[in-house]
């Protein structure tokens, strides 16, 4: 006799049905992490460089979160968004990584740890019930691993939360940090230097040594210094011969260098026109295989400065563009260069070509990093650097003489090297070649004062250069401009003014299509009902 089940059986067998199946669903997707994330740059996936690493773990890292209760909403957001990459942190980390939360309430051993640790307490304005008051709050994040501890002090945000708590993940499994040199090139004091270059030792810091080199007072340079930055420097610095030789033989020794040369010296303080630099630099760079160019390049692809001008006697600010703040694009960089990573426009003013020399021995690799658009002209002697000039006429007259053009602004070159000191017999402690050589050479000094994009790009030369570091690429996810990329604009300002007419007024204009559409049908129904 055949068994009916009634509507009741088969219903209650259905939920149970559904119940497996996400149960099913839930079991797996704990043992295989998995998400769907749509947003630009995939900021909500974590990198394949950080799941890399966390596989890679062999020994146990703990990670300690501290949030206080009671946050403000704006925290309470940060803190689940933090909560939602750690989970995926632990997916990859397994069993060697291991997650704790910290309430750091007041009076408690977890509050006594923050502070210990160096996390920040910060005081928050916070309204309620038509009430202000002042709330006390900890929210930082804590590495440890074999009795050491590095720190994320104050978690304000999560643009960037992945790069900075793999990296603290990174550097608490060394023992020491990589040190990086800045050579003192200018007569500045290191505090002097410090304010001067705030930006560059503000992201250096956070992941290195720095050095602050000094050859006045130190000589020769310490090849424990595992990169060396040398930030311009004029004349009187590089015709010193003690000067060359310390770089020199640092490098031959196995240093690595990214040198940021001023070709053309500019002091607005003392006059509006760029004076160019001959020196033993340029010579060196030469004899290594590449040519600083003694002309400053004009890019219809650039930045725009405030200018003063005087309105009914007040004094009033305006933009304008000015080609010697060259902004390069995309389109200007190499692609598959990690040091480039995320990047979207860089901004370098008054800038160098730098060439690649045409009799490079066969045992150095050279390859271009960064170039100006194809819209671009090189200037020479004077540099007049006012910017009230025509500068469409200029750009006439450059494509008139086959000047325009697209030109190198940064190389790298690897291989064998030799020393500018190597003919010399006067001692056997100077060391004639190295055969391990890796050098980033960029036209321009200048744009390291240009904000903290362009002291990223710097530090990511030298996280290139001195770790290889795989993560380089995650700390620029944010970096996004949006503004219009000049170079694919230029000569095209109806292109452009349609691009901003059409952003403006093409919402509006939906809007009141759609509304005359439901008025008209509503108008019509009104009509067939008799209400009209």
């Amino acid at each position: 006799m055949k068994r009916r089940f009634s509507g009741k059986s088969l219903y209650i067998l259905f939920i149970l049905f559904v119940v497996g199946i996400v149960l099913i669903i839930n079991i797996q997707a704990n043992r295989h992490f998995f998400r769907v994330d749509l947003t630009e740059n995939r900021q909500y996936t974590i990198a394949p460089g950080t799941r890399e690493i966390l596989k890679s773990l062999n020994d146990y890292v703990t990670v300690e979160i501290y949030f206080s209760e009671n946050l403000p909403p704006q925290f309470q957001k940060i803190k689940d968004d933090v909560k939602d990459v750690v989970t995926e942190f632990s997916v990859y980390g397994g069993k060697h990584l291991k997650v704790e939360w910290q309430t750091p309430r007041e009076n408690s051993v977890a509050k006594q740890n923050a502070v210990s640790l160096g996390l920040e307490q910060i005081h928050l304005p916070v309204v309620e019930k038509d009430r202000e008051t002042i709330v006390k709050m900890i929210a930082g994040v804590a590495v440890r691993y074999g009795g050491r501890s590095e720190i994320i002090p104050l978690i304000k945000g999560t643009a960037g939360f992945e790069y900075e708590l793999i990296k603290r993940i990174s550097l608490v499994l060394k023992p020491e940090r990589p040190r990086i040199g800045i050579l003192r090139t200018e007569n500045y004091s290191q505090d002097v230097a410090k304010e001067y270059f705030k930006d560059l030792f503000a992201v250096m810091e956070a992941d290195y040594a720095i050095d602050y080199v000094d050859l006045t007072q130190t000589y020769p340079i310490d090849q424990n210094i595992q990169t060396l930055i040398v930030p311009g420097g004029d004349a009187d610095f590089w015709n010193n011969p003690y000067s060359l030789a310390a770089v020199d033989q640092y490098f031959m020794k196995g240093g690595k260098l990214i040198v940021l040369a001023n070709r053309i010296a500019v002091n607005l303080a003392k006059s509006a026109v760029g004076v160019p630099q001959n020196s033993g630099l340029f010579e060196m760079l030469k004899r290594w295989g590449v040519d600083v160019s003694s002309e400053m390049i004009a890019d219809f692809s650039c930045d725009v400065i405030q200018l003063q001008q005087t309105i009914d006697g007040k004094p009033q600010s305006y933009p304008m563009d000015y080609p010697f703040f060259m902004k390069i694009t995309e389109e200007g960089m190499v692609n598959n260069n990690p040091a480039l990573a995320g990047f979207q426009s860089l901004v370098f003013p008054w800038c160098s070509p730098t060439r690649i020399v045409a009799n490079l021995p066969k045992t150095v690799k050279a390859d271009t990093l960064l170039m100006s658009s194809k819209t671009a002209f090189v200037y020479g002697d004077p540099y007049t650097l006012n910017p009230r000039v025509y500068w469409d006429k200029r750009f006439a007259a450059a494509k008139s003489e086959g000047r325009v053009g697209q030109f190198p602004v940064a190389v790298h070159l690897t291989g064998e090297f030799k020393s500018l000191f190597a003919s010399d017999s006067s001692t056997d402690q100077i060391v004639g070649s190295t055969t391990g050589g890796n050098l980033v050479v960029v036209g321009n000094s200048n744009f390291l004062t240009t904000g903290t994009v362009s002291a990223m790009f710097a530090k990511n030369l030298a996280d290139w250069l001195t770790t290889n570091d795989k993560l380089i690429s995650i700390k620029n996810r944010q970096l996004v401009d949006r503004s219009f990329k000049t170079s694919s604009l230029v000569n095209e300002k109806v292109r452009a003014m349609t691009y901003r007419i059409v952003n403006i007024t093409l919402m509006p204009i939906l809007l009141l299509v759609v509304g005359l559409f439901i008025y008209t049908k509503r108008r019509k129904a009104q009509k067939r009902e008799g209400v009209l």
